[in-house]
């Protein structure tokens, strides 16, 4: 009988320690932040500036090509705010009914990075049309959507056969502007067109660049929504405030927006 009352006892502190485990996990909150690839550092830092202040929130970050992650939102993909490289994304979810507003927050241009291993010679804009080898992003994506709108541009400036023979020179087209960057740094093509922002720290020492002139080149505009949902936690206010606020911004400046 002893004994039965002890296992009793001790089943029923198991129990105990499994309720307060279980709603010490459902004290914990989380926001989803769905974010174009460009955005990988500056979502970083915001998600780093967030939880200095708000130590049990987590935060998760799903980074992608922003119609990648339109299309995530779209299948049923858990999202609290999607922060787009383009309006378009932002457009076709609001079209469907999956944001409750939208707005530009940020700018961007594009630019021609070189793999420091080329051993082709490319100096100059001119240069993409002659063989060697190009990586671009994706046409549905929109790094690859302002490239292929620069180099329709730059065919009045270097003739009508020029975006046809540097698409030529396409070798791959990746699914982020990231993997862009990734392969021409790594030296497995000779050139890509990417964000003047994708020019890190890190890959700076790895390419050279070749800047295109302003009348040529795209803005392009970043836009962030807040995904309709029932009962919008109040955390997810305080991020999308801090992601528009003047510390927000600075964020965005620091890594190369905005200019």
């Amino acid at each position: 009988m002893w004994l039965k009352n002890k296992v009793v006892v001790v089943l029923c502190l198991l129990c105990a320690l499994m309720i307060t485990s279980c709603s010490n996990n459902n004290d914990s909150k989380e926001l989803v932040i769905f974010a174009a690839s460009s955005l990988t550092e500056v979502v970083e830092d915001l998600k780093e500036l967030y939880i200095n202040e708000h130590e049990d929130i987590d935060i998760s970050i799903n980074l992608a090509g922003s119609n990648t992650l339109a299309k995530q939102i779209e299948n049923g993909a858990k999202a609290d705010i999607f922060i787009s490289a383009n309006e378009k994304s932002c457009i076709e979810l609001e079209e469907s009914d999956y944001i409750d507003k939208k707005e530009q927050i940020a700018t961007n241009k594009m630019i021609v990075a070189v793999s420091n291993n080329s051993q082709i010679d490319i100096q100059q804009l001119e240069d993409l049309a002659r063989p060697c080898s190009i990586v671009l992003a994706n046409e549905n994506v929109p790094a690859g959507i302002y490239a292929q709108e620069i180099l329709h541009k730059l065919n009045k400036v270097y003739g009508d056969n020029y975006k046809e023979n540097v698409i030529k020179n396409v070798v791959s087209y990746e699914s982020n502007v990231r993997q862009v960057m990734t392969k021409v740094s790594i030296g497995e093509a000779d050139a890509a067109i990417v964000y003047v922002t994708d020019i890190t720290d890190e890959v700076k020492e790895k390419v050279k660049l070749i800047e295109i002139p302003h009348e040529n080149n795209i803005l392009c505009t970043y836009w962030s929504a807040i995904i309709k949902q029932k009962n919008k936690p109040e955390e997810l206010k305080q991020f999308y405030d801090l992601l528009l606020s003047d510390e927000g911004k600075e964020i965005f400046s620091k890594h190369g927006f905005n200019k």
